[in-house]
């Protein structure tokens, strides 16, 4: 499966330095079954450069008769794309690329994301997790200690450990 979505209220940016791009985008309302969608032969699993051009077009059409919003567009050099939390996407190199790529959390989904890794017990997502806390304890300063304050309660709360 090429298309993507992020769990835990993750957004994304993704600055092109070098090369170039392309990018769809598909609607979060659109279910997993159209968005993830695999008519390949059976036995037979999509090369990423066959994906778009035998899967794509189909999951667009369908897309388009049940009114999702699509985004298509190519990336550049310079160019900086923002994919937003829930966003169903995909993206292939045109040319050669070198690309800088970041994950973040909203801060307005900050709790959502906690609540969603607390009923998550993957090795992964806990190692997420671990990660994402130990960054909020990094930009904790000495004059705001919000951060290190909620860290704590979640904590006593026994929602992280």
């Amino acid at each position: 499966m090429f298309v993507n979505r992020f769990k835990m209220s993750l957004g994304a940016w993704n600055a092109v330095t070098y090369g170039k791009k392309r990018w769809v985008l598909l609607d979060p309302e659109a279910p997993a079954t159209l968005a993830s969608r695999s008519t390949a032969p059976a036995g037979v699993a999509w090369s990423l450069s066959e994906w778009f051009t035998i899967e794509w077009p189909t999951i667009r059409e369908d897309a388009k008769k049940e009114k999702f919003r699509i985004f298509e567009f190519e990336q550049e050099q310079g160019e900086v794309v923002y994919v937003p939390p829930g966003w169903w996407h995909a993206v292939i190199n045109i040319e050669s690329s070198v690309a800088i790529t970041h994950n973040f959390v909203h801060s307005g989904d900050l709790q959502l994301a906690i609540d969603t890794a607390a009923n998550d017990k993957s090795e992964i997502n806990l190692t997420a997790v671990d990660k994402v806390i130990d960054a909020l304890k990094l930009v904790d300063d000495e004059d705001d200690k919000a951060i290190h304050k909620w860290l704590s309660e979640l904590e006593a709360d026994g929602i992280i450990t």
